[in-house]
Formats: structure tokens, sequence, C-alpha cells
């Protein structure tokens, strides 16, 4: 994965970059790697300003490592998920234990004021939450049969917890579709244009699924992206790093805690549920979106 990321600063130099290949062709000590040529000067500075930031790590790893998390103990004030503390909480919580934004939030406002124990004991709370959210997730799906009202019962229970917004309507979707083709992309497939027009994005339970607009939500921070946008973008990834043509492919969906992108693949007629880590691994593979949002959400 650092190899990942370092070869996505290099890429994101060689864009930001306003010089020709020509340019570059014709001036000295160009270097050739992974595709990608730029100046022997950035890379070299690029370079140094990497081992700087690595030095800083090392010590400061250095210095974590001394410390050992222990239940009655204060969070530690210079807390970071390292392997010590990701290995203390799946021995305390066990194998299942998983990163994810609120527990990540919660340690941060928790340093040097809260014990250990407080943080697994908040864990296991929200793990409950969860978990008892998708009990009842599930046979809200089990007991309707219909999308729209799947839709509707979700939004009675959790008005809180979600965002759903107002149904698209045909021209808004074909608009849409326009822009996808338009950049070479197929059009929304008739199945999630079906739940568009039930509603235009929806979020809940660390899922995310995105409309014909991006929105907003008042008061926050946080945007609900629109499909098109997202697809070009995750595109370019799909294309740079795994050396795929997604052209085929429309991204429009995400799950945000960190596991999987939902993509919709015209080629084959399926929705699917796709790693974050490797965009080319497909997990599961649906013939229906109303499939996908029974059984992958």
């Amino acid at each position: 994965m650092d190899l990942y990321w370092k070869i996505k600063g290099i890429c994101n130099i060689k864009r930001t970059n306003k010089i020709t290949q020509k340019m570059l062709k014709e001036s000295s000590g160009i270097i050739y790697d992974f595709g990608i040529i730029i100046p022997k000067e950035t890379l070299l500075e690029y370079i140094c300003n990497s081992i700087k930031r690595d030095i800083r790590k090392l010590k400061l790893k250095m210095v974590n490592n001394s410390f050992e998390p222990k239940l009655e103990k204060t969070i530690d004030v210079d807390f970071n998920f390292d392997k010590i503390h990701r290995t203390f909480f799946e021995k305390i919580i066990g194998k299942h234990f998983k990163i994810n934004l609120k527990f990540f939030e919660y340690m941060e406002n928790s340093k040097g004021i809260l014990t250990y124990k407080d943080a697994v004991d908040y864990y296991n709370s929200q793990n409950k939450i969860n978990e008892i959210e998708k009990i009842v997730l599930e046979k809200i799906k089990m007991q309707i049969n219909s999308l729209e009202q799947k839709i509707r019962r979700i939004k009675e229970e959790y008005t809180d917890l979600l965002i759903i917004l107002p149904p698209a309507c045909d021209d808004e979707i074909e608009r849409h579709s326009r822009l996808l083709t338009g950049n070479g992309f197929p059009p929304i497939p008739q199945g999630y244009a079906e739940f568009l027009k039930i509603c235009n994005g929806y979020a809940f339970n660390c899922a995310e699924l995105y409309g014909t607009g991006s929105v907003t939500q008042e008061g926050s921070s946080f945007t609900l992206l629109d499909i098109a946008s997202f697809t070009i973008e995750m595109n370019k990834l799909y294309e740079e790093y795994g050396g795929l043509s997604g052209k085929t492919l429309l991204w429009f969906g995400s799950d945000v805690c960190g596991d999987h992108f939902i993509t919709y693949d015209d080629k084959t007629g399926k929705y699917q549920r796709r790693s974050h880590e490797c965009l080319s691994d497909v997990w599961e593979e649906y013939d229906t979106f109303e499939e996908l949002f029974d059984k992958g959400m």
C-alpha cells in the first residue's frame, strides 16, 4: 500500500505540472518509471520529502512503541491506530474489531482524558446499536415487497439517522444519462433509474447511493456526490492504478466505512460490490438493483 500511495503522489505531480511531454522529452535528466514522465528534479524533491516524512513517522513510532495500552490506563496523548493499538483492541474486543469513523473520532477526542476501558465499552455499545439496526432493517426488507415501500419504511424508522433526497423526475435522469454517455460511459440502468424516482440520493448505515446532483447537508460539511462526477473520478483511478479500461462501469455508491464501492457493469448487466483496496476485485454480483439493495446494503 505504501508503494501505491507513492505512485499516486507522483501521478498527482505529473497532473499538476503544466509541462507537455514534448518539452519533457527535449529536456535533460528525465526518469521513465511506471509509464510516467517527470523531471528528475521534481522526482528527487518528492523522494527527499517522502523520506523526511518517513523518518518523522519512524521517530514517532519509536516513541510510541514504549507505551503499552491497558484497560485501566488513560488513552495515550500521542495515540494513533498503530500496530500496538490495533493488536490491543483485537485482543480485548475480538478479531471482528474494525476501525470506523465514529470510533476514530471518539479516540481522537478522548486522548489523555478517558481510559482504554471507556473506549472498549463505547465500541461495544456502538457495535450493539449497529447490529440492532441491521436486524431491524432485515425484518423491514423481508416484510415489505416493493422497493418504494422499503425506502418509506426505513425513512419512518430512522428519520434522524439517514439522508433520503426527494425523487428525481424522468427529465433529470435523462439529462444525467446524457452527461454520462457524453463522457463515454453507459447511461443510468433502468433498475437504478427506478430507485432514483423514489429517492435521488441515499445515505444510511455507512452506505451511500448517489443521484443526479451533489448535495451538501445543511449544517455540516458532508456532501452526497452525483453519479457522473464520482464515475469520472473513479474511472481515472481504475485506469491509472488498475491498468484497466473502466468505461463500461458506473460508480454510483460507496460504503463510507471503507469496505467497498457499488458499481454497475454495462458489459455484463450486473450490479456489483467492489473492493476499496483493489478496484478490479469484485466481491459479489447481483442481477437487479433491488437484489443488491436487499442483500448487499
